[in-house]
């Protein structure tokens, strides 16, 4: 049996091309569009990468670092300062009293100057300069720390390593419930709430 050719038409060869050229536009319309995107996200989204003071005060002072009352540690500018001007003014102006012995023979002018200074100090570790402080100043440190959390969560807004420490809130919130139980009202009826359907 003999093989048969037929000859494309003219009028085929068009179509054949338009159903080429379609389908591979489409393709680089897509491709495109994921790069126009992703530039788009990389130029527009905030950073994510933490902005650090270094591990000296040096370097912090450097990068034009400022003290955190409330963490106590050197920040940067762009992180919130939420809860600290209450923390400061709670102590009835006076100031808070930090000492560098549990004996409080010792008070400290300046905690800020407690952070290492230079390379030798930070590698000391955290335990190089430690300072104590009383139980009103623990108190007040941990319902501000949390103030802060919630604000920086709600704002989606940067935080501060401590403020958003898992382990630091759970410390916190078990240091002031422990203290709130020993609160004469503790069983008083002093309380109006209501229930409610929410969301997460």
């Amino acid at each position: 049996m003999a093989a048969k050719y037929h000859q494309l038409h003219d009028e085929d060869r068009p179509r054949q091309k338009q159903q080429l050229v379609i389908p591979l536009l489409l393709f680089i319309i897509a491709i495109l569009s994921i790069v126009l995107v992703v530039v788009s996200i990389s130029f527009t989204a905030p950073s994510n990468t933490p902005h650090t003071c270094g591990h000296t005060r040096t370097e912090a002072l450097a990068r034009g670092c400022t003290w955190d009352h409330l963490v106590k540690a050197w920040l940067p500018a762009d992180c919130p300062r939420v809860g600290e001007r209450e923390y400061l003014a709670a102590a009835n102006n006076t100031g808070w009293i930090f000492y560098d012995d549990p004996n409080t023979r010792h008070p400290i002018a300046d905690i800020a100057l407690y952070a290492p200074l230079d390379e030798y100090e930070a590698g000391l570790g955290r335990e190089f300069k430690l300072w104590y402080t009383t139980e009103g100043e623990h108190l007040t440190h941990c319902a501000y720390m949390l103030k802060r959390l919630a604000y920086s969560v709600s704002n989606q807004a940067r935080i501060d390593d401590l403020s958003l420490s898992y382990p630091h809130s759970v410390h916190c919130l078990e240091y002031l419930l422990r203290q709130a139980r020993y609160s004469p009202t503790w069983d008083n009826l002093t309380t109006v709430g209501n229930s409610w359907v929410g969301r997460c």
